[in-house]
């Protein structure tokens, strides 16, 4: 009987070998996607620095240089036998860096660059969107601030057409997360905006 037993023991002791040869690869493949994860954390912030300042010129070389590392990890991933598993460590960089690429085809009008992101998955470009709208607003907030109407009226059209364009399809958690409460919190956002705007424009008695 005990001998017999011993089979479940090789099984088992073979299948311990094959996950330990998987963790040795994943975990070679894990920091090279998070030290290149940092680095794209780091320019995903300038960029967006950089558009907020206008400085075009600098975000075009640096909106290059994301989409050429972004694209590289996408690739070794997606390529890779385990690509669950490694696409759960790069989610949220790439959220950020395609958060940063539609800000900049936005302020630029570079919609060339659309046709790049299509190789990305779709939920991920549709969350990514959902953060771009914030930086939307942000400008809008600095255009009322600074009393520029004219831009802050072009944002505030463009954030009430994308809150129309979501709010006409509806996705559960499990296949886009808080697709529903991102939706409503854009709403909430979306009508103190238009009270802003509404309250700046008679300030000014416009």
């Amino acid at each position: 009987m005990y001998g017999e037993s011993k089979r479940l023991l090789i099984f088992v002791n073979q299948i311990l070998n094959n996950l330990e040869d998987r963790y040795k690869e994943i975990d070679s493949l894990r920091n090279k996607i998070y030290s290149k994860s940092r680095t794209l954390i780091t320019y995903n912030r300038s960029l967006i620095n950089l558009l907020f300042n206008n400085d075009f010129d600098n975000a075009k070389k640096l909106t290059i240089d994301i989409m050429k590392m972004l694209g590289e990890l996408y690739s070794i991933i997606v390529e890779h036998d385990d690509k669950q598993m490694l696409y759960r460590i790069f989610k949220d960089v790439m959220k950020e860096s395609i958060e940063a690429i539609l800000l900049y085809i936005y302020l630029t009008g570079s919609y060339n660059l659309i046709d790049d992101l299509l190789r990305f998955d779709e939920t991920i470009i549709v969350e990514s969107y959902f953060e771009f709208l914030g930086e939307v607003r942000r400008l809008y907030i600095d255009n009322l601030i600074n009393d520029d109407i004219h831009s802050a009226s072009n944002h505030l059209n463009f954030l009430s057409s994308s809150y129309q364009l979501l709010s006409t399809k509806y996705f559960p958690n499990y296949f886009i997360p808080d697709y529903k409460r991102r939706l409503d919190q854009l709403r909430s956002q979306l009508e103190r905006s238009k009270e802003d705007f509404i309250y700046v424009k008679y300030r000014r008695g416009v």
